[in-house]
């Protein structure tokens, strides 16, 4: 799953103020709170929920009913972030891509050169058989 990354540090930095608040110990917070403080929708808060918690950056139980989620935030990840991990990886298949392509360019401008040498020769040739 992927966050874009300002919608990644808005959540980051909601649980960091809301855990700060409360001295770092687990909190109980209604989801209405968090799409508040977040400015997201629903659909957007329970991917950026479970997105949170794969990156060790908060963990999660059930709270009193279904509107509300106990948090505990940690402090630091618990491991890099997947999206990252992705997005490098994406970026080395491009990168691959690009490579390849550059090389087919080179060759097909090799060719079009030779051509190009082939036809001003006869062109000369023909200039000068007039």
């Amino acid at each position: 799953m992927k966050l874009k990354e300002k919608t990644y540090k808005k959540f980051v930095d909601f649980f960091a103020e809301t855990a700060a608040r409360n001295q770092n110990t687990p909190f109980e917070v209604a989801y209405a709170e968090i799409q508040r403080g977040t400015g997201a929708a629903s659909i957007t808060m329970k991917k950026a929920l479970q997105v949170l918690v794969s990156d060790g950056i908060i963990e999660t139980k059930p709270g009193r009913n279904s509107r509300y989620v106990q948090v505990t935030y940690q402090q630091t990840p618990l491991e890099p972030k997947p999206a990252d991990e992705d997005a490098n990886a994406q970026k080395t298949d491009a990168l691959a891509e690009l490579l390849r392509t550059t090389d087919q360019l080179r060759q097909r401008l090799r060719v079009l050169e030779i051509l190009s040498a082939n036809l001003q020769e006869r062109l000369a040739v023909l200039e000068e058989a007039k």
